[in-house]
């Protein structure tokens, strides 16, 4: 088996080339105290309905159970902060105006993989974009990218509006990165902003009370905590009062994943037939929400 290292600047150049905001590495190894805390977390319920959560728990801190003799992850970032809005006073979260992100995430990953492969043949490698059973978050703080805030997503210096992707290799690199150490200090801005009180813990998110999961995972969403607020699909507010989004630069290259739900207003929205949904729904991620149910969301917001 060759033991030779690959350069993580060659690494870190490839991804930049493919358009990923940030790319750090880390030595493949069991997160025991990450995975504690999520154990933790599971025992109180906060992950309400979303029941495989429970399922392959060592598996999203250990690497090697997901690509034999992993020895490095490559931890990827895309900065999704873009000026588009819905129009209407109803909202959606900031990611849903774009198309579905896991598709040009993998395509990016697909393609960073393939220019890796082109000098290293003898790599095998696993690409993940919130589909495998790994704390990507996690990863992304012992890559150095950045670290959990008190709302549970990661923080990193272009803000927290990113999606994170991962490549592991069978390879080791010639230069790690340096786990973050930075923390969120005294800041509270999340937990006292947050209208559900979802956020009953620093780094814990009671999903039960969150609004973000009643719209988006919840079969049988909660019209009480939805009522709160205007949300129709995700939540962005404990991000919107984070100080790390202040004056953060936009991507306008992915103006061009721009999702259809743009050219409707809310009236359009609350006649869509099922038809009519899969049409202007079929490249986002709201097409995995059952007609009936986004309908049902839509419904309430009109009383």
């Amino acid at each position: 088996m060759s033991t030779y290292k690959i350069s993580s600047e060659y690494i870190k150049g490839l991804a930049y080339e493919c358009g990923f905001t940030q790319c750090g590495i880390a030595p493949a190894r069991l997160l025991s105290e990450a995975q504690r805390r999520f154990e933790k977390s599971i025992q109180k319920g906060y992950h309400s309905g979303m029941h495989f959560l429970e399922r392959d728990i060592q598996r999203r801190f250990t690497p090697s159970e997901l690509l034999p003799n992993c020895r490095s992850v490559v931890v990827l970032t895309l900065n999704y902060n873009t000026a588009l809005k819905f129009s209407e006073p109803q909202r959606f979260a900031k990611f849903s105006l774009l198309n579905d992100y896991h598709n040009y995430m993998h395509q990016m990953l697909k393609k960073l993989l393939a220019s890796l492969k082109d000098k290293h043949t003898d790599i095998n490698a696993k690409a993940t974009v919130d589909t495998s059973a790994i704390s990507e978050k996690n990863w992304a703080v012992e890559a150095g990218l950045g670290f959990i805030g008190k709302n549970g997503l990661l923080i990193t210096p272009y803000g927290s509006f990113v999606h994170i992707g991962t490549l592991l290799l069978d390879k080791e690199v010639d230069n790690y990165d340096k786990t973050c150490e930075k923390s969120c200090s005294n800041c509270n801005r999340c937990i006292e902003s947050c209208p559900t009180h979802a956020i009953e813990e620093a780094h814990c998110v009671n999903a039960n009370h969150c609004i973000a999961y009643q719209t988006i995972e919840n079969k049988n969403p909660d019209l009480q905590i939805l009522n709160k607020e205007s949300w129709i699909y995700g939540c962005d507010i404990c991000q919107e009062v984070c100080p790390a989004n202040r004056n953060i630069p936009t991507n306008e290259d992915l103006v061009s994943e721009s999702s259809l739900l743009l050219q409707l207003n809310f009236e359009q929205l609350s006649q869509l037939s099922q038809t009519e949904f899969n049409h202007y729904f079929r490249d986002s991620g709201i097409k995995r929400r059952k007609h009936s149910i986004f309908m049902e969301i839509i419904k309430n917001k009109e009383q």
